[in-house]
């Protein structure tokens, strides 16, 4: 599910927000934000999630969602919307599909 998202977030262009939207809007600092896009191997969406899944473990999907209806990325919202009210680190829906 979350693979859907990263994708939508990866290719998101203005005026469309994009992962680094995304990771502003969650207040991730610049210097994290420079070191996802550093590790081109890998998906810097997912390298985002995975983050979010340790700093941030409470963070809820209905707040994701927030940020990513701030940035306007009605896709990545619509794809979110069945998993309203969980946790981004919940192993079991969210979080462990972008542990790296």
């Amino acid at each position: 599910m979350l693979d859907s998202v990263a994708v939508a977030l990866d290719t998101g262009k203005k005026p469309i927000g994009n992962w680094r939207s995304l990771a502003a809007q969650l207040e991730i600092p610049r210097n994290k934000i420079e070191r996802f896009e550093m590790y081109s191997s890998q998906n810097p969406t997912a390298l985002l999630f995975a983050h979010l899944s340790k700093a941030q473990p409470n963070l809820k999907v209905q707040t994701l969602t927030k940020h990513l209806k701030n940035i306007e990325h009605e896709a990545a919202v619509g794809l979110l919307k069945v998993y309203k009210g969980t946790k981004v680190s919940d192993g079991s829906s969210l979080g462990q599909q972008f542990c790296v």
